[in-house]
């Protein structure tokens, strides 16, 4: 099963092949040759202009600010007596349509670019931690008990020798006087 060609591809195709006649007739709207750019992108004819008038039309239209007139990105014209349908696209908006498309590209592809290098560095970084732990084998690292904190008994009997000594209160003696004289 063929996929579909892209927005980005189909309107880059009509870019590049209608750039120059857009210079040189100097008109907004250019004649696209639907079944050429088929063949090109390798898609079916019906696929590619159903693409234009019901995805791209509803996708990206241009309202006229001046007149109120809806100005679409694709057009169909019959010509007068031959009744022959000339397939015709804004060049000017689709110009617009197109740098926000490859905008977005860029984009994605910076983004896709920043998460696949953040994966290898992720892997790098992993098989840093655990080739250390592979070359010492699969025994589990050894796990260091911290010695027992010895603590000294005291007795409790035993008065300290640091300990503060209060002196005994004095008893009174009867063979000295006391200041009390009468």
């Amino acid at each position: 099963m063929k996929y579909p060609p892209t927005d980005l591809k189909i309107l880059n195709k009509i870019y590049e092949n209608h750039y120059g006649d857009y210079v040189q007739k100097k008109e907004i709207y250019i004649e696209v040759d639907v079944g050429r750019l088929s063949k090109e992108l390798k898609a079916d004819y019906l696929i590619v202009m159903m693409r234009f008038y019901q995805h791209f039309n509803a996708k990206h239209f241009s309202i006229g600010s001046v007149d109120g007139v809806k100005r679409l990105l694709f057009n169909v014209e019959q010509d007068g007596p031959s009744g022959k349908l000339t397939h015709r696209v804004n060049f000017s908006l689709l110009a617009s349509v197109l740098a926000d498309l490859r905008q977005q590209h860029e984009q994605f592809r910076s983004n896709y670019l920043t998460a696949v290098l953040s994966a290898v560095f992720a892997a790098i970084s992993a098989a840093g931690a655990i080739v250390p732990i592979l070359r010492e084998g699969a025994r589990p690292p050894a796990v260091v008990k911290p010695a027992p904190i010895q603590v000294e008994k005291q007795e409790l009997d035993a008065p300290k020798k640091d300990a503060l000594v209060t002196p005994a209160k004095k008893q009174h003696d009867p063979g000295t006087p006391t200041g009390d004289r009468r």
